[in-house]
């Protein structure tokens, strides 16, 4: 969340150090050696990560609330399917730090043509 790209990469990396001796700690040898390769190749290729946004519209993205958004939706979406009954209202809370993020999304994908883009865990649009 660091307003400065240098400075989000350099505690990302500071981060993933600290984490790395931890991974020995996991309960099983293959979530120790998953965790382990995963970190290790991050803190080679660190630009092979996006972490920093300039886009003050996707600065939340990655946060949980907006994280899971999509599968909240797709979640709704297949209840409504099942149980034969439209969705005709969603109440939720509102952040106001959200509401760009959310609002570029929708700007996003609204006007899109099935099949022009890819989703969240290679949904399509």
């Amino acid at each position: 969340m660091d307003k400065n790209e240098e400075r989000a990469y350099e505690k990302f990396l500071r981060v993933l150090t600290m984490l790395l001796p931890r991974t020995e700690s996991l309960p099983d040898a293959r979530s120790q050696t998953i965790l382990k390769d995963a970190i290790e190749w991050a803190l080679e290729n660190p630009e092979a990560i996006q972490i920093y946004c300039r886009t003050p519209a996707f600065k939340y993205a990655h946060l949980p609330n907006i994280a899971v958004f999509p599968q909240v939706l797709g979640g709704i979406e297949r209840k409504s399917r099942e149980w034969r009954r439209n969705v005709i209202e969603i109440v939720h809370d509102q952040q106001s730090q959200f509401g760009p993020t959310l609002k570029g999304w929708h700007d996003l994908t609204s006007n899109a043509k099935p099949g022009s883009h890819n989703l969240v865990r290679g949904r399509e649009g």
